[in-house]
């Protein structure tokens, strides 16, 4: 049960945090303020610790890729890659939209 929970927050977890950070950003947008770099850096912090876990999940799960075995084990080493994949693409989406916020930010 709590396999799958933390597996489903992984799975979840990049695009929820992702959501936050732009909204917030934009929010804030027209003043820039050292508040922004707070927000990306918990962003990319907690985008990391989420593909992190899943990680930590498919190794403890074996680390294997599920291939074509069906049950709960296979789903559950399936949704643990996901959110690795996942949390590593918005990694990397946040990491863009802070660049373009450090060189687009106006001068104040």
């Amino acid at each position: 049960m709590m396999r799958d929970l933390i597996l489903w927050l992984t799975m979840a977890g990049g695009p929820i945090v992702w959501f936050i950070a732009f909204g917030l950003n934009w929010a804030m947008a027209g003043k820039w303020q050292p508040t922004h770099f707070v927000l990306w850096a918990l962003a990319l912090l907690l985008t990391a610790v989420g593909a992190y876990a899943a990680w930590d999940q498919w190794r403890k799960l074996g680390g294997t890729y599920p291939g074509e075995a069906g049950g709960a084990v296979a789903r559950a080493r399936a949704m643990a890659i996901w959110g690795v994949l996942i949390n590593a693409w918005f990694f990397l989406l946040l990491v863009a939209q802070t660049l373009m916020d450090v060189m687009l930010r106006p001068e104040s």
